[in-house]
């Protein structure tokens, strides 16, 4: 996160060849808004990964994606859906929803999310080629905040792939 600011979760990324894993604990009374119509807007956790880590160039290619994931609530479940980059050069293939694998369970002391992005959803993604991902992530919440890794939101963060940190993927 954010040097000087109080992280609300703990993030966990792990990846084999099969794809990326996220796993997200809350801590506090969140993930009460999830929006499935608008989930950008809604409580929810948002990635966005350059398969090839371009650090030098402000702009989206084919291999940058943009996931979001939810929590469910009691009559809903939890979802995911991939989106656009906004001003990107190029765009991936948008994945069908249906092959996001996204749990949850509400806590009394926050919620767990988990979610799976299979590496046939990410242009580029062969961590044997290649072991380096640009990477950052958004976690928002109505009533916790938000929370994210490598700059905040005044920074066109959303669409410059410049602005992402790096994660090496050790075996």
């Amino acid at each position: 996160g954010i040097e000087g600011k109080n992280p609300f979760a703990d993030v966990y990324m792990a990846w084999h060849d099969t794809g990326l894993f996220f796993a997200v604990d809350v801590k506090g009374a969140g993930g009460r808004a999830p929006d499935v119509r608008r989930p950008l807007r809604g409580d929810g956790f948002q990635v966005w990964i350059d398969t090839r880590d371009v650090r030098n160039v402000p702009r989206g290619s084919r291999y940058c994606h943009h996931f979001c994931f939810w929590p469910g609530r009691k009559k809903g479940r939890a979802g995911g859906r991939q989106f656009r980059l906004r001003r990107a050069r190029a765009h991936p293939r948008l994945c069908d929803p249906e092959r996001l694998v996204v749990a949850s369970k509400m806590l009394k002391t926050g919620y767990c999310l988990e979610a799976h992005i299979p590496a046939a959803a990410m242009t580029g993604f062969d961590p044997n080629e290649n072991n380096r991902i640009g990477f950052t992530y958004l976690l928002r919440d109505k009533n916790l905040g938000r929370q994210v890794w490598t700059a905040e939101e005044i920074l066109p963060v959303s669409y410059d792939p410049s602005l992402w940190g790096t994660a090496e993927l050790v075996r």
